[in-house]
């Protein structure tokens, strides 16, 4: 982070002028009052948003209402203004605390009453400890400081901290400041970290705010030449789902935060602090962020400047803003937003979303409350305690892992080995120990001083700082080790090897060391321990390898009180129990291994990453540590208590099948039942020991194509064992969450078949056996509230026959657990529902292919909801009328009002359709009405889809008293056919129902042929343009195509397809389909966020041409009853077959609407020659008129379509979630 004010020299000599002054402020010291809305000030105390019983909400949008344009752009950047004249002072965002409150940022310094703040071990090394109740105790104390200094007016209350990136590349400069290579760890020291420091409290109280960084794939900085402002990360959806985004999403589910920042580089092509889909769809949409999101420092002025993205900087400024991004890291967005608002680039309401999401955060830290709060008792003697400096000490001794300890030399005895040699650059430092990102530290215990407490040292640094560019100190050194009883060798690396903006070129210990180590090693005349400091691993085979290295520890950065824990691990005061949270490769994995390679599998003669990729050598592995005593483990039997069958909690949403595996929604696996797995952890030596169980799963062989995993952490927990006693341990199993692996396509899934679960000890693996199968169980149907006796019955049998068989006493080493899961095939409804797992609905959810189960509001008919398919059904017989009178709906077109034109019969419209097995509730206008109340329903697709939109209007149109409350929006009648985009808004409701034309979804284009004359063509790969907008503020929309895949030139498919820059000479229509598909559901995947927008795809509407193709003489004039016979097929069309396989492999919950079967038989209700009026036909159809039988006469067949829309809404009526309609139309 820094403030880089030349790359804001756009040529205006004013605006350089005006970044230097900003800059300068930027980093100036400022006094400022603690909070706003003081009582004593008569100015603000009687306004709304100083009054602390009014709503967070409320109070946000009455303090952005009193703002002016100025204003609120002066509150986008970190240096926030002051507003004088509403009592608001200015403040500093940018505060640090890694591991410990810093004076990296400018919002917190020491000095005066704050001399310096606890300094905790680095994060790398705190990570080592896989203790998560310390990890959230850390968070705890520096929250304690932070506060505390806050109070004493010189640190603020917002901590961009922790930093939860992936250790992807050993040689990463910031490696140290993340909990390592694992994602599970990672995510679990974020979401563990943030709940520290933030309190989380009643209300929705912060006592700080943290901030999850740097979003996202980040993890270059500074290596041959590229650097991390110019870095693409090419990274495949695989990856970012199941490696480098699980510690955000951990760390805004699990840990709540206030907060995620956005990295300088690019993925994929797209700066993170401008990517839409990164910032707003995921981070606020699925993941529910309730905070703010913040560039990294001058992210937007390097996306403009050296990235080159826009081409102005108002272009910058409005990109990040629309991406979502809510707070910049510097000055760029204070000097270019308001230009971008004038330019028409961004609007005041995009401003004002963006101050929202901090004002609230600042809210909840109480600082518009008058006072300082609950945390007003906290000053400086809170700071520094004896309490939290032994804390930093019991964090660095849990730390620190001991990687070597030939012949039990450690620890040292005080009796025996009474001179000790201290030698190494790394031997007497102090600040080298905390590592970046620190502040200052209470007081400092160096390696030397440490041992010195134990035993007589002679001290030699060997050579001049970790550089050791010469031996000339060697000499003195040798002589040391040859006097003492034993020899310490401090040795590693500091901040001038590893550090942001400076990755490591190998893995080697630099300079002259490893001869330093040889040399002393030879010469010493007792024990050699070698101490390493550093943030990466570093290969030290050569130390590994000789016997006259007795033991190699690995103390990270050990934060203030290193040096003492480092004895204390020496000489037995305390046990070692650290595990190594990367892992350590030999030189050799990184000599030709470029760091711009971002992919995390083995492929070819590319290693892979991490211990989940790669099988190659290693000089120590993920996991490994030694400890002074032994421990061993077994399998303890579950007891039948502690298996929690929950059914009513449970939404099978989350499950999806394909031929091998079950798809799964990562939001919903907290609702699965858990496995408790029990294992006994016995220490059978002579000292008391922590130990750290690891269980991890294998998928299945015969898996999910392309997964390339070894093996995978799925829990840990940290355990102190007295000797020769032991404790039972509880790992709970969640299959959805533990067993699932994520495929090419970026989807979560659990492979059928036989999962292995193992805890690996150093000697040996406990396995267990866990065989996921199908099982058919397409009848079973798992409720939220209210279930039948029937369905309890079955779901409670059903889980305690799963836990007979897991809960079996279990020999040694050798198990087996039988999961069963569900089979059938879930296309639609279930998926649909997944977005509403938050709510606390009475939806019913089915698991059966294509179905959804239709609560109806009435008694009746909730004693009669049964399971069906509301598509599975047959026409009958009804007499009532038309929800909207024939001919009389001013919005139908005139080829489908059939009436209109002259249709003598009636018959066609008294008919209902009635699902085989249950009722659906009639279409009542007025409550689909109070459903879309505040809502955007959006059909997308062909004239089939407007044959349902104009259907759906008319029949909320009839409901209105006052007719006139219904209005077009950008439209006139007579050109209906052609327009791209076209609405009505209900006034009284403020909800619209919207078309947009796209028969093919996907963008129609031209291109030259080799004369020069352009020809049409269909972009197989890129979605239609006019769709693109709609995710922004539709809350439902409604796909649909088909019938022009059908026509002539589709069809033949020659020179007419086209991906990229290749038109293809032949393509079969059914693959040119397929792929295109498959570009909408990648778009809807990566753009539509389905906690807000429901999903609909509306199937093939059977046509009925008789005597000929539509174009080609077809007929269907004369029906007038449809076919009454159910074993009657019109045959499946192959695209439904497409669409189906299609959305079985979507992320985001798709309700398939089925209307194929339901249209077979209605060869009645289609316009044929009542297309047009008897003027242009005449009185008689003509033989060779065209005539109309793929559409429908409205009123009509569609009005049921939406009638079954309607019931399907009706049921989830209570999550779908309300917004305003501001800027919609």
């Amino acid at each position: 982070m820094f403030c880089n004010n030349n790359s804001l020299l756009t040529g205006n000599k004013v605006v350089g002028v005006l970044v230097f002054l900003l800059c300068l402020v930027h980093s100036s010291e400022s006094l400022r009052p603690l909070f706003a809305c003081d009582p004593a000030n008569g100015l603000t105390r009687t306004l709304r948003f100083c009054r602390v019983n009014v709503p967070v909400h409320a109070r946000v949008q009455d303090l952005i209402g009193r703002l002016s344009l100025q204003e609120k752009i002066r509150l986008l950047v970190n240096n926030a203004a002051a507003v004088p004249r509403l009592g608001i002072g200015g403040y500093e965002w940018w505060s640090e605390a890694l591991h410990g409150v810093s004076d990296v940022g400018p919002g917190a310094k020491f000095g005066g009453a704050f001399p310096g703040a606890t300094s905790f071990p680095q994060v790398i090394t705190t990570a080592a400890s896989f203790n998560q109740s310390l990890w959230e105790e850390i968070g705890r104390v520096v929250s304690d400081e932070a506060r505390a200094m806050y109070n004493g007016g010189v640190a603020g209350l917002t901590y961009w901290s922790p930093n939860v990136n992936i250790l992807r590349d050993p040689r990463w400069g910031r490696g140290q400041e993340t909990p390592g290579e694992d994602p599970v760890v990672a995510g679990k020291y974020a979401a563990s970290y943030v709940r520290g420091l933030q309190g989380n409290g009643a209300g929705n109280r912060l006592k700080v705010a943290a901030c999850c960084k740097h979003y996202t794939a980040y993890d270059l900085d500074n290596w041959n030449g590229v650097d991390r402002f110019h870095f693409n990360a090419k990274v495949t959806k695989q990856d970012l789902e199941d490696t480098y985004n699980v510690p955000f999403k951990s760390c805004v589910y699990e840990g709540k935060v206030a907060s995620v920042m956005c990295s300088y580089n690019q993925v994929n092509g797209k700066p993170t602090c401008a990517d839409e889909n990164l910032l707003k769809n995921t981070i606020r949409g699925q993941w529910r962020l309730n905070g703010y999101i913040v560039s990294d420092c001058d992210s937007v002025d390097v996306f403009f400047n050296q990235q080159h993205y826009t081409t102005t900087p108002e272009e910058a400024a409005a990109a990040s803003i629309k991406a979502g991004l809510d707070l910049d890291c510097g000055p760029f967005l204070a000097i270019f937003t308001e230009g971008a608002v004038k330019k028409g680039l961004l609007t005041e309401n995009d401003v004002n979303l963006a101050l929202a999401n901090t004002i609230t955060v600042q809210m909840r830290l109480g600082m518009f409350d008058g006072n300082l709060g609950p945390y007003a008792n906290l000053g400086p003697r809170d700071v520094c305690t004896p309490a939290h400096q032994h804390l930093a000490l019991e964090a660095a001794h849990q730390g620190i892992v001991l990687l070597k300890n030939s012949g039990r030399s450690l620890p040292l005895s005080p009796r025996r080995h009474r001179t000790i040699a201290v030698i190494g650059p790394n031997s007497d430092v102090t600040e080298t120990m905390i590592g970046n990102y620190a502040g200052k530290a209470c007081a400092y215990t160096s390696p030397l001083q440490g041992i010195s407490r134990y035993a007589k040292t002679l001290h030699q640094e060997g050579c001049a700082g970790v550089a050791c560019a010469g031996s000339q100190g060697f000499g003195a050194a040798e002589a040391a080790a040859r006097q003492a009883d034993a020899t310490v060798l401090v040795m590693g690396l500091d901040q001038s090897i590893e550090a942001e903006t400076r990755d490591r070129t190998g893995l080697l210990l630099p300079g002259y060391q490893q001869n330093l180590v040889t040399r002393v090693a030879q010469a010493s005349r007792g024990p050699v321990i070698l101490v390493l400091m550093s943030g990466g691993p570093v290969d030290v085979s050569f130390a590994k390898n000789d016997p006259r290295v007795a033991a190699i520890i690995w103390a990270g950065y050990p934060g203030q009180a290193g040096g003492a824990a480092i004895a204390d691990i020496i000489f037995g005061a305390a046990n070692p129990g650290g595990k190594l949270p990367m892992t350590w490769y030999p030189q050799d994995y990184v000599t030709k291994l470029p760091m711009t390679i971002m992919a995390m599998r083995a492929s070819g003669n590319y290693p892979g990453r991490t211990y989940r990729f790669y099988k190659g050598l290693v000089v120590f592995p993920f996991g490994f540590g030694l400890s002074y005593t032994t421990f061993t483990h077994t399998l303890a039997q579950s007891p039948l208590a502690q298996l929690s069958v929950s059914p009513y909690k449970l939404n099978t949403a989350i499950f999806n099948s394909s031929s091998n595996s079950i798809k799964v929604s990562h939001a919903n696996c907290g609702t699965f039942p858990k496995m408790p797995l029990h294992v006994e952890v016995s220490n059978t030596g002579e000292l008391d020991g922590t130990h750290t169980v690891f269980v991890f799963a294998e998928p299945p062989e015969n898996g999910i194509k392309g997964l390339g995993v070894n093996k995978q952490l799925v829990a840990f927990e940290k355990v102190h064992v007295t000797a020769g006693s032991k404790r039972t341990v509880q790992v709970d199993i969640e299959a959805c969450k533990h067993l699932g692996v994520v495929d090419e396509h970026g989807m979560r899934r659990i492979p059928m078949g036989e999962h292995k679960l193992h805890i690996e000890t150093r000697t040996k693996k406990i396995v267990r056996d866990v065989t996921f199968t199908m099982a058919d169980l397409k009848n079973l149907f798992l409720i939220t509230k209210h279930p039948s006796t029937t369905q309890i019955l079955l779901t409670s049998l059903f889980f305690i026959s799963l836990f007979l068989l897991s809960s079996s006493p279990l020999p040694d080493f050798s198990h087996s657990l039988i999961v069963s899961s569900f089979t059938s095939r879930l296309l639609t409804a279930a998926n649909f529902f997944s977005s509403s797992s938050a709510s606390d609905s009475n939806t019913l959810y089915s698991v059966s292919p294509s179905s959804i189960r239709v609560n109806n509001e009435s008694k009746k008919m909730d004693k009669e909801l049964t399971s069906c398919d509301i598509f599975d059904g047959a026409w009958v017989s009804d007499d009532s009328d038309p929800v909207y009178l024939p001919g009389y709906c001013p919005y139908v077109e005139d080829k489908f009002n059939c009436f209109k034109n002259g249709r003598p019969d009636s018959g066609f419209l008294r008919h209902r359709w009635q699902p085989h097995g249950c009722s659906v509730p009639r279409f009542d206008g007025e409550k689909m009405l109070e459903i879309l109340r505040g809502k955007r329903l959006v059909f997308v697709g062909d004239s089939l889809n407007r044959n349902m939109w104009e259907s759906l209007v008319c029949s909320l149109r009839s409901t209105l008293e006052d007719k006139n409350r219904v209005s077009r929006v950008f439209v006139k009648q007579s050109n209906l056919h052609n327009e791209g985009f076209y609405g009505f808004r209900f006034k009284d409701f403020e909800c619209s129902i919207d078309f947009i034309k796209s028969p093919f979804l996907v963008q129609e284009s031209e291109v030259l042929d080799a004369y020069g004359k352009r020809k049409e063509t269909l972009r197989l790969d890129v979605i239609q343009e006019s769709i693109t907008k709609i995710y922004r503020n539709a809350d439902i929309v409604v796909f649909n195509t088909g019938h022009w895949w059908t026509h002539q030139k589709t069809n033949e498919g020659k020179d007419y397809f086209q991906e990229g820059d290749r038109v293809y000479e032949k393509l079969e229509v059914k693959e040119a389909y397929t792929k295109a598909l498959r570009t909408w559901a990648d778009w809807v995947d990566s753009s539509i966020n389905s906690t807000r927008t429901r999903v609909f795809f509306v199937g093939y509407s059977s046509s009925h041409f008789r005597k000929g193709a539509w174009n080609a003489g077809g007929q269907c004039d004369g029906e007038t009853r449809p076919i009454e016979n159910e074993t009657y097929t019109g045959g499946y069309p192959w695209m439904m077959k497409v669409v189906e396989s299609v959305i079985s492999d979507m992320k985001t919950p798709v309700f398939y609407m089925n209307i194929t079967k339901m249209t077979w038989y209605r060869t009645d209700g289609h316009p044929s020659v009542y297309r047009q009026p008897v003027d242009a036909r005449g009185s008689s159809p003509a033989s060779g008129m065209f005539q109309d039988c793929s559409h429908w006469c409205l009123p009509g067949v569609p009005d049921s379509w939406n009638q079954l829309l309607y019931a399907t809404l009706l049921v989830s009526s209570g999550s779908l979630p309300y917004r305003s309609l501001g800027t919609l139309l």
